[in-house]
């Protein structure tokens, strides 16, 4: 019966690694979409940013 125990014991803890291991997976590819998005937000801000120095131009130019 120890045997049969420890036998449980182990296939549990492998049951739990591979969740985890999944879950690493899944927060893997979250930060990577949270990068992407990071990173597409900070190329929105630069155009915007570009684009008010422009308009700000423009506004001068009429006055």
């Amino acid at each position: 019966t120890r045997n049969k125990c420890l036998y449980f014991r182990l296939a549990r803890k492998e049951r739990d690694l591979r969740a985890a291991e999944g879950r690493l997976k899944q927060y893997e590819t979250e930060i990577g979409e949270l990068k992407a998005r990071n990173e597409a937000l900070g190329f929105d801000a630069n155009r915007k940013t570009d684009e008010n120095v422009g308009l700000r131009g423009l506004n001068a130019d009429l006055e």
